[in-house]
């Protein structure tokens, strides 16, 4: 039996992409971000992982361009007039009909179809025999889906966990001394994104060769069928996705460090974040609270056993390091794709094989110099 073609739909920049697999061995070649390890990232999560990874990210421009025209502004109305227990409810009963998406609000979903064919002279085909659905003495083929649907249920869990959030940006952004109010829109947009996407649930069907009529079936079952292997490119960088992450915003810190501008502000901000820890009373309250307790119990437990014990002081002490620290965990290097703020490794933007570039010319110099 061999996994004889594969069609993957709306995940990335695989917006329709058909591939014909050989019997033995399938070769993968395109230039760079043409979307060769986002295919075989949806290989593997599909066949191999426990799981496919999903995120807003993931999503064709588009089709999240498009959801987001029609819900940002049902979000805003309801969130600008109703407290969360109301606000809630009216999204869901907007948005939905029949504990579904309603056609308004409904986002094509990424989806992989699958064609198996076998052998009927020497193939056993016992553990597919439960998938069988074509009928044709002349074809001999199974047929699967693999997608992602959303959950009303997950999704109004999820909107009732971030909706006092949400509810106070979106009136942040109507205030008309909003500070940075296109920023603030992003993230907005983001958030929606995101529960959506933690609302989508991993489904499997068998189906016709037209890829209808499907029939549910357990997701382990499904990838207990197959047996895929890969043997990932020759360089350095990307096909695990694992190397890129953050690349640009590390490099871009990375470099502040020779600029004496850069250099003179960061030194004035330990002692700038100590004062507003002091003003913010934080640390007080750790004192007043935590620290005491835990000092009483110290005391308590050094008397019965006869041990001596000081009293337990709080210090908090803030370095340059710990603020490059901080800084190069917080940014974050992201493209704005019509209106959408991307993560560096999404959809092909070519990030990771900039960085890759950079280093290997900062390399070359280097080996100039010497």
């Amino acid at each position: 039996m061999i996994l004889k073609k594969i069609k993957i739909m709306n995940y990335r920049q695989l917006q329709s992409v058909e591939l014909d697999m050989q019997d033995s061995l399938t070769v993968l070649a395109g230039p760079n971000n043409s979307g060769k390890t986002t295919l075989i990232s949806v290989l593997k999560g599909m066949f191999c992982d426990k799981k496919l990874g999903f995120s807003y990210s993931d999503i064709p421009i588009s089709l999240s361009s498009m959801w987001l025209d029609k819900t940002v502004p049902v979000f805003q109305k309801i969130m600008l007039e109703y407290d969360k227990e109301k606000g809630v409810q009216k999204i869901i009963d907007e948005m939905t009909d029949n504990n579904k998406f309603s056609n308004d609000y409904t986002m094509d979903n990424f989806q992989a179809q699958i064609q198996v064919d076998y052998d009927p002279d020497n193939d056993n085909i016992q553990y597919f025999a439960d998938y069988l659905m074509d009928l044709d003495d002349t074809k001999h083929s199974f047929y699967f889906i693999y997608t992602y649907e959303p959950s009303i249920t997950a999704f109004e869990k999820g909107l009732n966990e971030r909706y006092d959030r949400m509810a106070a940006r979106v009136r942040d952004i109507a205030n008309p001394g909003c500070i940075e109010k296109e920023t603030k829109f992003y993230f907005l947009k983001e958030e929606l994104l995101r529960i959506y996407c933690n609302a989508v649930i991993e489904k499997c069907y068998f189906c016709n060769s037209n890829y209808k009529n499907e029939n549910l079936m357990e997701v382990a079952a499904f990838k207990s069928l197959f047996n895929f292997q890969n043997i990932p490119a020759m360089r350095e960088l990307d096909d695990n996705e694992s190397d890129s992450s953050k690349g640009i915003s590390k490099r871009v810190i990375a470099l502040l460090k020779d600029n004496d501008t850069w250099v003179e502000a960061t030194k004035k901000l330990p002692d700038l974040l100590m004062a507003d820890i002091e003003d913010s009373g934080a640390k007080k309250e750790i004192k007043n609270s935590s620290i005491k307790s835990l000092d009483d119990t110290i005391r308590d437990i050094s008397k019965t056993s006869g041990g001596h014990i000081g009293k337990l002081q709080l210090e908090m002490d803030v370095k340059e390091q710990d603020v490059e620290e901080f800084i190069r965990r917080i940014t974050r290097a992201k493209y704005d794709v019509e209106g959408l703020l991307l993560n560096e490794e999404s959809q092909g933007l070519g990030f990771s094989n900039l960085i890759y570039l950079h280093m290997r010319l900062e390399e070359f110099y280097k080996s100039i110099d010497k």
